[in-house]
């Protein structure tokens, strides 16, 4: 990776929380097997980080929880012991991976009463 580190790039202006969620989740395969390797458990991991961008890029909840399965806090997932997993990518990852089932809730709270709004407006 050299002396250039993806994560310390800005976010471009206009790209929405489920783009840059799947940005950060191939950057985060990307520096796992990179960290770990030819090593088998290595790209496991990095598949299944891989697999999780594509499941948010297709527009699936299933990429989140996936992602949350993968980096699950528990003592005997080994996986959060390595540094990709304390990265800047990895958190940004976290925090919108959290957010975004939230966004997509209110979001659909304000079509609902938007479409409530119009069918209860006399013609």
């Amino acid at each position: 990776m050299g002396f250039w580190r993806r994560d310390d790039r800005a976010r471009p202006e206009g790209m929405s929380d489920k783009q840059r969620l799947e940005q950060l989740l191939y950057w985060l395969a990307d520096d796992i097997a990179d960290e770990m390797g030819d090593d088998a458990v290595g790209l496991r991991w990095s598949r299944r980080v891989r697999g999780c961008a594509d499941w948010v890029r297709a527009g699936s909840a299933e990429g989140l929880r996936n992602f949350f399965i993968v980096f699950k806090p528990d003592p005997r997932n080994h996986i959060n012991e390595h540094s990709f997993a304390q990265s800047r990518t990895a958190s940004e990852a976290a925090r919108l991976a959290s957010e975004l089932p939230y966004e997509h809730d209110r979001e659909e709270d304000r079509l609902r009463a938007a479409e409530r709004g119009a069918r209860s407006s006399p013609a």
